[in-house]
């Protein structure tokens, strides 16, 4: 037995089939009706005034601006820090190796979040469709792990 949340708008959509964990929950749980819309933001919050849609405003030019100067110091000093590591290749570490990895997941951080964000900020919307916002989603959380990991691996360096 198949159970499908419908509306007048939408095709019915498959909840669940005849799962054994159904049949263990309880009766009290009701069924959600899901509908979609091309119609523009328009919601109430819960004390019933009207939200509306975001807009680029003076906050939003401050965030840009310290946006662009995080990128630009970023960048740079990420980029030096790897230039500096590629002259002193001959003397190879292993201290040395988890700086150039610190830098280059530094600089993963600056393209995917410092820049992501700031174009965000910039158009108020996402514009690049369904693939892109879960690829730069997720090389924004995976680019910050990445830097976890190698600051870790580093502590453990020097413990050991």
């Amino acid at each position: 037995m198949a159970t499908y949340i419908h509306s007048k708008t939408t095709p019915p959509f498959l909840l669940s089939t005849a799962s054994p964990w159904l049949n263990r929950m309880n009766s009290s749980v009701s069924l959600v009706e899901l509908t979609f819309t091309t119609e523009p933001f328009n919601s109430t919050n819960k004390s019933g005034t009207e939200l509306e849609a975001p807009t680029f405003t003076t906050v939003m030019l401050t965030r840009c601006i310290l946006f662009g100067v995080m990128f630009v110091i970023s960048f740079i000093g990420n980029v030096a820090t790897l230039i500096q590591m590629r002259r002193l290749r001959r003397r190879k570490s292993t201290v040395n190796t988890l700086i150039v990895n610190l830098a280059l997941a530094d600089l993963l951080v600056t393209f995917f979040c410092i820049a992501g964000d700031a174009a965000w900020v910039i158009t108020v919307q996402w514009i690049a469709g369904n693939f892109m916002c879960k690829f730069v989603k997720y090389m924004q959380v995976s680019s910050q792990n990445r830097g976890v990991v190698i600051i870790m691996s580093a502590l453990l360096v020097y413990i050991i």
